[in-house]
């Protein structure tokens, strides 16, 4: 309730598509929510009537107009003497291509925030929906790194860490439409947890440790494109720190098996679609 309320608090005060790259995650997200997997390769004829850059990632999706008239009407960022007010969300409903450079970003994120545009009306409302689903999102994993420290031998010294794992910047991207922001939080999670099933596995398995932990490593290895090698790192770090009984308990109980084998197929699922 404490990170959904921080992060709730900073979805709500900041403006529309003032995070990073947001108004191309939102984008991205309204045009999955209806359909659009990736989107078109745009022509020449795209690049200059839409107004793209020279970029290389930008692919033409459908969207409501009002998203791409206001993505490209900010006149707030980098200009000190002008407030958010003048951002607007007026334009029309009816749906027209727009550019965005993240339709290629892994979809699992992108559809679960995007129900947002069936559930309000087109405009900033969908944009502020979206935010809270992601604050929900960050704040089940961190208090799921919260609670597992309960299970450590030493939860202060755990703690300390995990509290300064949940910087200020933490909270703010996981208040913003970025994958960002269930990446990190499900990290946090992962480790942690992992941590904890590690060492207390030469006694016993904890099977709340084994779903936290599988649930975990599959959400961090679909969240963003590098989620597999994050899996592969921190997995080759626990390993390290394990002991052969840990290992023998853990290969003996069928709710570690399936979890790990369900992580493993996200990230063999996320390396597909990274390569394609």
């Amino acid at each position: 309730m404490l990170v959904a309320l921080l992060g709730g608090l900073w979805a709500v005060a900041n403006p529309p598509f003032a995070a990073p790259d947001e108004p191309a995650h939102v984008e991205r997200a309204v045009a999955l929510a209806h359909g659009e997997l990736t989107g078109k390769t745009p022509s020449r004829q795209d690049t200059r009537r839409l107004h793209l850059t020279d970029r290389k990632d930008y692919l033409v999706v459908r969207v409501p107009a009002l998203y791409g008239h206001a993505s490209r009407s900010a006149c707030f960022p980098r200009n000190a003497s002008a407030t958010a007010a003048c951002l607007e969300f007026n334009g029309s409903t009816r749906d027209t291509d727009t550019g965005t450079y993240v339709a290629r970003h892994p979809p699992s994120y992108y559809a679960l925030v995007g129900t947002a545009s069936w559930l309000v009306s087109p405009g900033d409302a969908t944009v502020y929906v979206m935010r809270l689903i992601g604050v929900l999102i960050a704040a089940v994993f961190l208090a799921t790194a919260v609670s597992a420290l309960r299970r450590a031998a030493a939860p202060r010294l755990l703690a300390m860490g995990v509290a300064l794992a949940i910087t200020p910047m933490v909270l703010f991207v996981s208040s913003a439409v970025n994958p960002s922001g269930p990446e990190i939080a499900s990290a946090i999670a992962f480790w942690v947890c992992g941590l904890l099933l590690i060492s207390t596995a030469r006694e016993r398995v904890d099977t709340w440790l084994v779903t936290a932990v599988g649930v975990a490593g599959c959400v961090l290895a679909l969240s963003r494109q590098l989620g597999p090698l994050w899996i592969g790192l921190i997995s080759l770090v626990l390993l390290r720190m394990a002991n052969r009984a840990a290992l023998g308990n853990l290969w003996r109980s069928i709710r570690a098996r399936v979890w790990a084998g369900l992580v493993a197929a996200s990230c063999v699922l996320q390396g597909g679609w990274d390569t394609v």
